[in-house]
């Protein structure tokens, strides 16, 4: 189904923005089981660490790409107002359960109802089919 893929690579791509945005040159280490040794880096490990941080920079805007293509294809009008902010909070941002009934201001249970709802819907009318 489109939104669990949605939510899938939403995932990814905070996953890659964090590691994108955390990206640190190792460069090396003193080595305490020796007398005062430092190593160096081997070889082109640095250029291999800048080669992978662009890598992942240019991965993580194909996946932006591919996102906000995925979002296009949703349709949230058969939706009432507190599904579509279900939807919009699990499927489009990612968050878990607990975190949607904490940003929708209701209890748990009344999330998994919900859920619940939105996926008969779905199911029901067979929305998202042509994915």
């Amino acid at each position: 189904m489109i939104l669990d893929d949605i939510r899938r690579l939403k995932k990814k791509i905070d996953d890659l923005q964090i590691r994108v945005d955390d990206w640190i040159i190792g460069c090396g280490a003193i080595r305490y089981d020796k007398e005062r040794i430092q190593t160096s880096p081997c070889g082109d490990m640095l250029e291999k660490q800048v080669l992978q941080h662009i890598e992942d920079e240019e991965r993580l805007e194909r996946l932006k790409g591919k996102y906000k293509k995925m979002m296009t294809k949703v349709d949230l009008s058969p939706f009432t107002s507190r599904q579509q902010d279900f939807i919009k909070y699990y499927y489009f941002k990612a968050l878990t359960q607990t975190e949607c009934a904490s940003a929708m201001g209701i209890k748990i249970s009344a999330v998994c109802r919900i859920k619940k709802r939105v996926l008969h819907k779905i199911f029901k009318l067979n929305l998202f089919s042509r994915y």
